[in-house]
């Protein structure tokens, strides 16, 4: 399993609850992977790490089947770290 999964390391964070928001996620899985593995512009990945509700739901399914996990854990972190950056701004 570890050996055929590049991002094993991912993959334990999540098993274990130690990723915190996408940020961590974006620079643990990599801009250029996203990119590779959803298909999506450089420029729009980048606009991600700001802005990860521009995600659709089938590249936070392409994303969890790379990383072997849920792709509901995927879109929880995402839905957190808007939360979170919608609080930020109102402050």
């Amino acid at each position: 399993m570890h050996k055929n999964n590049p991002y094993h390391t991912l993959k334990k964070l999540f098993e274990t609850g130690n990723i915190e928001d996408y940020e961590e996620f974006f620079n643990e899985f990599g801009k250029t992977n996203i990119q590779k593995v959803t298909g999506i512009s450089y420029p729009k990945v980048l606009k991600t790490l700001n802005e990860p509700d521009i995600l659709s739901l089938r590249n936070i399914i392409e994303l969890s089947k790379e990383v072997e996990v849920d792709p509901r854990k995927i879109a929880i972190l995402i839905l957190d770290t808007v939360e979170k950056n919608q609080k930020s701004k109102k402050k």
